[in-house]
């Protein structure tokens, strides 16, 4: 995968690659060659993958904040009922 097709992936597509490698790599079938190849990008979208997960909860903080800047306290929750439109 390229460099390209790196930054433009989900991270739901990145989460899906990254443990394709895993598989790929466990299975133990390659050449050193190959797996230092594969290692090496899982390792590179392992990066991505967090980078994009610190800028969400950056975005998520700067959401919750109240006037003064402090974080509000709220419960999360992921179930359906619980979800509203307003």
């Amino acid at each position: 995968m390229s460099a390209e097709e790196e930054k433009d992936l989900t991270f739901e597509q990145g989460l899906a690659r990254l443990e394709e490698l895993i598989k790929t790599l466990e299975n133990g079938e390659l050449d050193l060659d190959k797996s230092l190849n594969l290692f090496e990008e899982g390792i590179k979208l392992t990066r991505q993958l967090n980078q994009k997960l610190d800028e969400s909860e950056k975005r998520l903080e700067l959401l919750l904040k109240d006037e003064e800047g402090r974080l509000l306290g709220r419960e999360f929750s992921l179930a359906p009922d619980e979800v509203k439109n307003d």
